[in-house]
């Protein structure tokens, strides 16, 4: 069970079995390695001096809550790294992209908005803990890794206060106290991750 008490995490157990979304919760910070900032980082090429020490800011505030330092651990250890770009003619304010793994601000001022960087980060890790890469999925598919990064962002904002706006899926008004509740009860009472999900009610919210 993978939890948060403040700044403290915890494992024991198995979180579940692979190729789901439990792979988020296995994160055992006594067998994984020491990491360093700057190890997810291949290529900045297209950054001004001044924009990689923002991306470096970006990066410390990212691994603060104990969730997403284990997220940045695994990475690390599965040797998952980023092309860090800047182009304004992306169509979105930030982009993983799966087949070269670059991840592209669209403007500077996009790294210091960490609602787009902590997307585009689990979607690296989605990458690396899926075994065919998230490549696959470009078509088929797509509405489940979608899913998986909005719902990881609405447990790290109920949790740790730092996943963003709540929520991070769009529902009717007919579904988001029901989407509020289930998130309730995974979280026992937004106090801490999930150690099991049933995805029985993870499959309803996804479709």
């Amino acid at each position: 069970m993978y939890t948060e008490n403040r700044n403290v995490c915890s494992y024991s157990g198995d979180a579940g079995p692979g190729g789901s979304y439990y792979g988020i919760y296995i994160a055992d910070q006594s067998i994984l390695p020491r990491y360093n900032l700057l190890t997810a980082i291949k290529s900045t090429s297209t950054l001004t001096p001044t924009q990689e020490r923002q991306l470096e800011e970006a990066l410390n505030d990212f691994v603060g809550p104990c969730l997403n330092t284990a997220i940045y651990k695994i990475m690390v250890a599965k040797g998952q790294m980023f092309n860090f770009r800047i182009d304004p003619s992306v169509s979105y304010p930030a982009n993983y992209n799966p087949f070269n793994n670059n991840l592209t601000f669209q403007s500077a001022a996009n790294i210091d908005q960490p609602d787009f960087l902590r997307e585009e980060l689990f979607h690296g890790y989605q990458n690396s803990f899926y075994e065919n890469k998230t490549s696959q999925y470009a078509n088929t598919g797509k509405s489940n890794i979608e899913f998986e990064a909005k719902l990881y962002k609405d447990l790290l904002s109920v949790i740790s206060g730092s996943g963003g706006s709540f929520t991070g899926v769009t529902f009717s008004n007919n579904w988001y106290d029901s989407y509020v509740q289930w998130i309730k009860e995974l979280t026992d009472s937004f106090t801490k991750y999930p150690s099991v999900i049933n995805m029985d009610k993870y499959n309803f919210f996804l479709e």
